[in-house]
């Protein structure tokens, strides 16, 4: 069975390099800097995670903006809500714009981690959760996080 970190560690020798690899054929200087932006950073962020998870690190590195809590590797909605709305878009449209060799690897990934990212955000974790986050909700809404 996949667990967390195996996903983790995916990121970390998979699909940070590729996405490094895939801005090699981006023309356009801002898409070609974000790709090599979201590729360097999914390393550090998952192999920072992945090491948090082992106890590696007592405590998170990271910010609560993209932490749940110091001791947790769980990302925030509001992490989620930058891979849907700008991340994976503006990968996809890199990937739309570009002739790579990488192509239709690229658009997996992006695909796969869209359909990750909703379903924890829509599902798993709900709406009502990213609000009660930042204090729009009751103080008792309860919030399903595993």
């Amino acid at each position: 069975m996949l667990t967390i970190n195996d996903l983790k560690l995916y990121d970390v020798l998979l699909s940070g390099p590729m996405y490094f690899y895939f801005s090699t054929f981006i023309t356009h200087p801002f898409l070609k800097f974000f790709a090599q932006f979201v590729g360097v950073t999914t390393i550090l962020y998952n192999g920072h995670n992945m090491l948090l998870k082992k106890g590696v690190f007592k405590k998170s590195l990271i910010t609560s903006l993209l932490v749940e809590s110091s001791e947790s590797a769980q990302k925030t909605n509001f992490h989620r809500l930058y891979n849907l709305l700008l991340m994976y878009p503006l990968l996809f449209y890199s990937n739309y714009t570009t002739e790579s060799p990488i192509k239709y690897i690229i658009y997996m990934m992006i695909i796969g981690g869209f359909i990750v990212n909703y379903y924890n955000f829509h599902y798993k974790n709900t709406i009502l959760c990213f609000l009660s986050e930042y204090g729009l909700t009751a103080p008792d809404t309860q919030c399903i996080i595993e």
